[in-house]
C-alpha cells in the first residue's frame, strides 16, 4: 500500500528516515481510531485498553488519546478509572481541551464520561462550550472515523443536567442528522440515549415511547452485529418494561397480555395461503436460577441467551412479534422455518451449556394456522 507524505511539517524539516517515521504514526493513529470503534462495538472494549494507556504516555501533550481513555473507561463501567482520567482533563474548566482541531472530539468524549459520572457540576461547563456547535459533527483525524452530531453528546449532558427538554430537543435532531448520513451506529446509539433519557424523566407517555426508542435501537444492533449496544439496549428494555428476577416465571403471560392488548396485525408475516406460524419460549426454572445466581450473574445469563435466540431468528426468517424478559413470541411465513429455528436455537444453547457454569434450558411451543384479526 503506497502511503501519501503528510503535507505538514514541510517535508524539508525531516531526514528521509523522520518523515517516514512520521508517515507510520499517522497511520498508524488512523488505524486505531477504526479499531476502537470496530471493537467498542464488538464488545471487545475491554481489548483497547494497554494501547489507550500507552498511547497517554507516550503523548502527553495530545489530549485526545486521554479523554479516549476516560471514554473507554466510562464504556467498560470502571467508575474510579474514569473519574481519574476525566478530573485530569477537567482541572481550571478543562484548560487540557485546546480549542484545536482535537477539541470536538476530546470535547464529545468527555461528555460521555461526565454523563456517566453524573457530575452536574462540570457538565453545565461542557454544555456551554458545546452549544455553539450542536448541528455540527465530529471527524476523527482525517478519516479514521466520526463521532456522529455533537446534539447527541449534548443531550447526554442535558439529561445529567435534568434539562429534559432541552435533551429531547438534542437527541431528536441528532436522529434525524444521523438518519440523512446514513450513520447507522450513531443513530442506533442515539436511539438508545434518547430511550434512556425518557426513561429517566419518567413522564406520562415516556415508557411507550422509550420502548419505541430502544426497539429501534436494538433493530439496528442485530443488523449490524453492534455486540455492546444489543447488551446493553436489552437489558434497558427489560428495565423500561419493569421486568425483575422475582417475576421472569410469568414472561410468556407477559408477551400474551402485550399482545392481546396491542393485537399486532401478523398478515404481512403469513404463508401465501394465509397461515402463519407462531413460537413460544422462555427460560425454564428462570426464577430459581435468578434467586439463586442474583440480578446481576442472572442478567449476564439472560442476556447470553436472548442473544441466541435472536440470532437464530433472524437466521431463518423470523419476526419477533414481542418479548418481555426471557419470552419471546415469533412469527414464521412456513413451518419448516419455524421448527428449523427452534432446533436451531436448542442446539446452540446445547453448544452453549456444554462449557457453561449455569446451563439454560428452554421451553418452546410452536402452533400453525391461519391469520384471524379480531378487534
Amino acid at each position: 500500500m503506497r502511503v501519501r507524505k503528510p503535507f505538514w511539517p514541510p517535508p524539508d524539516t525531516f531526514s528521509t528516515l523522520e518523515t517516514r517515521g512520521l508517515e507510520w504514526l499517522h497511520c498508524f493513529r488512523a488505524f486505531a481510531g477504526r479499531a476502537i470503534a470496530l471493537r467498542r462495538e464488538q464488545g471487545r472494549a475491554q481489548e483497547l485498553e494497554p494501547a489507550l494507556r500507552g498511547f497517554v504516555q507516550q503523548y502527553p501533550l495530545v489530549p485526545a488519546w486521554r479523554t479516549g481513555l476516560a471514554y473507554l473507561y466510562s464504556e467498560l463501567g470502571r467508575e474510579a478509572e474514569t473519574r481519574e482520567q476525566f478530573e485530569f482533563m477537567a482541572a481550571d474548566n478543562f484548560a487540557a481541551l485546546p480549542n484545536d482541531a482535537n477539541w470536538s472530539v476530546g470535547a464529545a468524549l468527555l461528555a460521555q464520561a461526565c454523563a456517566f459520572l453524573g457530575d452536574a457540576e462540570r457538565a453545565a461547563v461542557l454544555y456551554a462550550r458545546m452549544l455553539p456547535h450542536a448541528t455540527r459533527s465530529t471527524n476523527v483525524g482525517a478519516g479514521a472515523g466520526i463521532l456522529g452530531c455533537l446534539s447527541r453528546p449534548l443531550g447526554l449532558l442535558a439529561t445529567t443536567l435534568w434539562r429534559w427538554e432541552d435533551a429531547e430537543r438534542h437527541f431528536r435532531y441528532a436522529l434525524d442528522v444521523h438518519a440523512r448520513m446514513g450513520a447507522s451506529t450513531w443513530l442506533a446509539w442515539t436511539h438508545y440515549s434518547y430511550a434512556e433519557m425518557l426513561h429517566r424523566r419518567h413522564a406520562e407517555g415516556d415508557r411507550e415511547k422509550a420502548l419505541e426508542q430502544v426497539n429501534s435501537a436494538l433493530d439496528i444492533a442485530q443488523d449490524l452485529g453492534m455486540k455492546a449496544l444489543l447488551e446493553r439496549a436489552l437489558a434497558l428494555k427489560i428495565e423500561v418494561q419493569g421486568i425483575s428476577s422475582t417475576d421472569i416465571n410469568t414472561s410468556i403471560d407477559a408477551v400474551a397480555s402485550l399482545v392481546f392488548t396491542e393485537k399486532p396485525d401478523l398478515k404481512k408475516h403469513a404463508a401465501p395461503d394465509g397461515t402463519v406460524t407462531i413460537m413460544f419460549s422462555d427460560i425454564e426454572g428462570s426464577t430459581a436460577m435468578a434467586d439463586r445466581l442474583g440480578d446481576k450473574r442472572f442478567m449476564d445469563v439472560l442476556r447470553e441467551h436472548n442473544a441466541i435466540v435472536r440470532e437464530q431468528v433472524k437466521s431463518h426468517g423470523g419476526f419477533e412479534v414481542k418479548s418481555e424478559g426471557d419470552g419471546f413470541m415469533v412469527a414464521f411465513q412456513s413451518a419448516g422455518k419455524a421448527l428449523a429455528c427452534a432446533s436451531a436455537i436448542q442446539k446452540a444453547l446445547l453448544a452453549r451449556n456444554d462449557s457453561a457454569a449455569e446451563p439454560v434450558k428452554v421451553r418452546m411451543g410452536l402452533h400453525a394456522g391461519e391469520v384471524i384479526k379480531e378487534g
